[in-house]
C-alpha cells in the first residue's frame, strides 16, 4: 500500500484528503506544521 503524507495547517482540508486518498487504497498521513512534516518524513517511508 502506498503511503501518503500531507502537510498543511488546514485541518479540515487535510482531514476530507485523508479520507478521499484512503477510499482510494492509500495510506494517508497529515500534519499541521513544517515541522513535524519534516519529521515524520525523516521518520516513516513515504
Amino acid at each position: 500500500m502506498a503511503k501518503v503524507l500531507l502537510v498543511d495547517d488546514d485541518r479540515e482540508l487535510t482531514s476530507m484528503l485523508v479520507e478521499y486518498l484512503s477510499q482510494e487504497g492509500l495510506q494517508a498521513d497529515a500534519v499541521h506544521n513544517g515541522e513535524d512534516g519534516v519529521n515524520k518524513a525523516l521518520r516513516d517511508c513515504y
